[in-house]
């Protein structure tokens, strides 16, 4: 009688331990999975993004009652707080901020036209009938920075600035969304715009700081680097006098969001720039679509402007590569299996190009190993000055050409000036003077005697490569 009595407390044991696994296991699934209004937020898959924030921006047609309303009511019922808009440069971008962000994003999206769910299956974002939403990602600018010692041997401060040199051709403003840009390159390159969508923005706008003060504060002073690599082209060319506009969109650690980057690009727009230089960026980290709001608004800021973007590759990454690694098998440098956006926009619109370093000796050619490559979203490669002591495509510093630097950073810088200074001809050579991607390349060509190169077709779309 007392072994069948133990016998059953010991069932009435497993039983509640199996209970309580149920319930549990009950209760997580339910908390991951509201419903099927939405997606799941895998964070194995999620770029970095700042806890906490989404960006919305209203549609077209939708009118701004129909927009608070539908606001407000998600406002209320998810303890979500407005943070901020992006005033005159695009009043239809907002940041919104709240610990139920990603409840929102995996399906609570009531709106006052019919409750309607987006059904998206983008990463970190979609839509409904009212808005476009995303996470606000983190972007950073994705060079390799210099050694230390190497760094410390350079006083950037002293950089010699030469003055504009005389050009016959039409001005072409160039936005430079970066850390800022030294006051000597200021003083020389950078002259009011009208039109500018902030108060006291005619030359330029610090998103950090909120203020018209754009001096470069990074460590390497990676926004001077980069306008100065297309002074550099201005130098060389003389055919353009180029507006250099900074718009300082990173932090002194080179950090950003896309909050600041989207209202950058909007600011840059609306000052008249004809290129802008996008030396950053951020992984996806699986092979989707962008949120639907970055597609929508690179159309409505670039492409409906006719203004060009000129982006970065982007780097290798250890931990994103690590990430990325953890579900796929495919090369991380590849755009095509690993998107970076901007660059990968490339592959999608014409006003979108991306840019990577190589090198072409007699014998073979190749892109930077440590740079991405895509044969459909890699457009040009720059070709590297010589290959450093660790094997890297590098550039000369140039400030000083005692030090070498590395990275598509300033691939893209490169590119940004070329283009710049064959503005009118690669315009003019566009029917209607809108841009063609494969008309913009093979003028590109016919200008710069390049052509192709076989050797680069497995890195670079069309193999096309061009020298500073």
């Amino acid at each position: 009688m007392g072994k069948l009595k133990n016998k059953f407390r010991w069932r009435d044991i497993v039983f509640i331990a199996l209970l309580i696994k149920i319930i549990y296991w009950l209760f997580r699934w339910g908390k991951h999975n509201p419903g099927k209004k939405g997606f799941k937020i895998d964070e194995k898959l999620e770029a970095d993004f700042l806890p906490g924030q989404l960006i919305i921006m209203r549609k077209e047609g939708v009118t701004k009652a129909q927009f608070e309303q539908w606001k407000q009511e998600n406002l209320r019922s998810l303890n979500i707080e407005f943070v901020k808009v992006c005033g005159n440069c695009d009043n239809s971008l907002e940041l919104w901020k709240g610990d139920n962000v990603l409840v929102f994003i995996q399906g609570v999206e009531k709106i006052a036209s019919g409750g309607q769910s987006s059904g998206s299956t983008v990463e970190g974002g979609g839509e409904t009938p009212i808005a476009y939403f995303c996470l606000n990602f983190i972007v950073n600018t994705p060079e390799s920075f210099l050694d230390e010692c190497e760094r410390d041997k350079y006083n950037f401060e002293e950089g010699r600035i030469e003055p504009p040199p005389p050009a016959t051709g039409a001005l072409v403003t160039i936005g430079i969304l970066d850390t800022g840009v030294l006051s000597a390159i200021k003083n020389e390159y950078t002259k009011p715009v009208t039109g500018s969508c902030i108060d006291n923005g005619e030359k330029g706008w610090n998103f950090v700081d909120k203020n018209a003060i754009t001096t470069d504060d990074n460590d390497i002073r990676h926004g001077s680097l980069v306008a100065k690599f297309v002074i550099d082209q201005a130098l060389k060319y003389r055919n353009h006098p180029i507006n250099i506009l900074p718009v300082k969109v990173h932090d002194s650690e080179g950090k950003s969001d896309l909050f600041s980057i989207l209202c950058g690009l909007a600011y840059a727009s609306s000052c008249g720039a004809q290129v802008i230089n996008a030396s950053f960026g951020f992984y996806a980290k699986q092979k989707s679509g962008a949120p639907s709001l970055l597609q929508t608004f690179v159309e409505k800021h670039l492409v409906a402007k006719n203004i060009l973007l000129i982006a970065a590759a982007g780097n290798q990454n250890v931990v994103e590569d690590s990430d990325f690694l953890a579900y796929s098998t495919g090369n991380p440098r590849d755009l095509d299996v690993h998107p970076f956006y901007p660059a990968s926009f490339a592959a999608q619109f014409e006003h979108v190009l991306a840019a990577t370093t190589v090198r072409i000796t007699a014998k073979s050619a190749s892109s930077s190993p440590e740079q991405n490559f895509s044969d459909n979203a890699v457009e040009m490669g720059v070709i590297c000055d010589e290959t450093d002591s660790g094997g890297h495509f590098s550039f000369r510093h140039p400030f000083g050409e005692q030090v070498l630097i590395y990275g598509s950073s300033y691939a893209a810088p490169i590119l940004t000036g070329i283009i710049a200074q064959h503005y009118t001809e690669l315009l003019n050579a566009m029917p209607g003077g809108q841009f063609d991607k494969t008309l913009l390349l093979q003028k590109l060509r016919s200008l710069l005697l390049t052509g192709t190169n076989g050797k680069l077709a497995s890195f670079v779309k069309d193999g096309t490569s061009c020298k500073k």
